[in-house]
């Protein structure tokens, strides 16, 4: 499943800098708030919220969590990470054998 949504960076002096997924400015201010724990009322004046662009929110073959990426993957960071990770192993694992023509083993 992948669903365009669209991608807000939220920007306050005493908090930071975070990215939500909003239909709007206002929207977007208030997930910051909530995900910063911090009270929306007291906070959003000195909030700035930036459009950034539309993203895709993917769910991962391996772990089925949701995640937003700007390229459509099969996987999340982590299980991608996971993967590499075991593919590399998976090589080390495998003896090297000598095939051309000749090559006594």
């Amino acid at each position: 499943m992948s669903d365009r949504v669209k991608a807000w960076r939220v920007t306050h002096p005493e908090c930071g800098e975070i990215v939500v997924i909003a239909d709007s400015a206002a929207i977007a201010t208030t997930e910051a708030a909530a995900q910063w724990g911090v009270s929306w009322p007291k906070t959003a004046a000195m909030m700035d919220a930036v459009y950034i662009g539309m993203r895709l929110y993917c769910t991962c073959s391996r772990c089925k969590r949701q995640f937003v990426t700007e390229v459509k993957t099969a996987r999340c960071p982590a299980c991608q990470k996971t993967h590499e990770y075991e593919i590399k192993k998976y090589a080390q694992r495998i003896p090297y054998v000598d095939r051309r023509a000749g090559a006594k083993n």
